[in-house]
């Protein structure tokens, strides 16, 4: 905490200190280098990333972690390549390509393609058909296509009738943007399940679903802040909205940021006393499976973002990003 009173970075309520790691992950990364290497979509920063699903998958398998790994560097092509609310003008164009990328995953396509999106669209259809079963895969699918749709949006698309972008509102498309409910619907793939419709829909565990995707793209805000805001120059930022919202400096904006994020993470852990038993001792255990999963990503949310000097600079407002590992 500032002297001030005001909360920094190291005040984030954290879940479990010690962060969970999947052991296979080299062999994993190897081999998931390897494909995005072919596919061309292997950033220049590929090794500031590439770890980040040991610790959102920490229980997974090996060959779960190679589709993951492909699919998160997808996402971070995705990110960093695609969605930029300075290149709008494109945003027709690449609609178009995700969907024939979406159409490749789903169905396959052994045809020669020269875009690196379709090029890795074929190597996700072949991953994740070997390691699921296609019910699951249709609604995981389905739900990427969503999230790929929804990095074509600008900020004029939802910012509300005064021009203004509200916090409120901000949090709500910020889940859709990030790509943060498709890694939650992977907890599924992680462990091998597929759960009824039913039970995703509980109250308790669609609250816990939102809270995991929350914590997941805002608190990513956070530490991304000077990435995103200073050097990119995107306003898309939980701090820079809510200074813009209620004119703040930059120590009041993270001081709402993480006091917000604190008080979900501190739902999230009460939610998970309250979460119902059913008289199907399996589904009890795949519902274990999935809550514990959740709180993995919350975990993995928190602890990976240290590992990295992605969002590390001797320029960052926060003190504790200030110097590379």
């Amino acid at each position: 905490m500032v002297q001030s009173g005001l909360l920094t970075l190291s005040d984030m309520v954290v879940l479990d200190e010690a962060p969970s790691f999947n052991p296979a992950i080299k062999s994993a990364d190897l081999q998931a280098k390897q494909i995005c290497k072919a596919c061309g979509i292997q950033l220049p920063h590929y090794n500031e990333y590439a770890t980040m699903s040991a610790y959102l998958y920490p229980h997974t398998s090996e060959a779960k972690l190679v589709a993951v790994n492909v699919l998160m560097n997808m996402f971070f092509y995705v990110d960093d390549v695609i969605n930029d609310d300075r290149m709008e003008k494109e945003d027709l164009k690449y609609r178009k390509v995700f969907a024939k990328m979406i159409h490749i995953i789903k169905n396959g396509d052994d045809s020669f393609q020269l875009h690196p999106l379709l090029k890795v669209g074929q190597e996700l259809h072949r991953l994740f058909f070997a390691e699921a079963e296609p019910i699951y895969l249709n609604r995981f699918i389905s739900a990427a296509a969503k999230y790929l749709n929804t990095t074509t949006f600008a900020l004029s698309d939802i910012v509300n009738e005064s021009g203004r972008l509200t916090s409120k509102r901000y949090i709500h498309y910020r889940e859709f943007t990030s790509g943060m409910k498709m890694t939650v619907d992977l907890v599924e793939f992680a462990w091998g399940i597929d759960l009824p419709e039913s039970i995703r829909k509980h109250p308790i565990i669609a609250r816990m679903y939102s809270i995991a995707s929350q914590v997941g793209c805002l608190m990513n805000d956070v530490f991304s802040y000077h990435k995103e805001v200073n050097e990119i120059g995107t306003k898309y930022n939980l701090i820079a909205v809510y200074m813009d919202e209620y004119n703040l400096d930059f120590d009041e904006g993270a001081h709402q940021a993480i006091s917000y994020l604190n008080r979900i993470i501190t739902e999230f852990a009460e939610l998970e006393t309250m979460v119902p038993l059913w008289e199907d001792q399996t589904l009890n255990a795949q519902v274990a499976h999935y809550t514990s999963g959740m709180r993995d990503i919350i975990n993995a949310t928190w602890h990976w973002q240290w590992t990295t000097n992605r969002y590390r600079s001797p320029e960052s407002p926060f003190s504790e990003l200030k110097h590379l590992l």
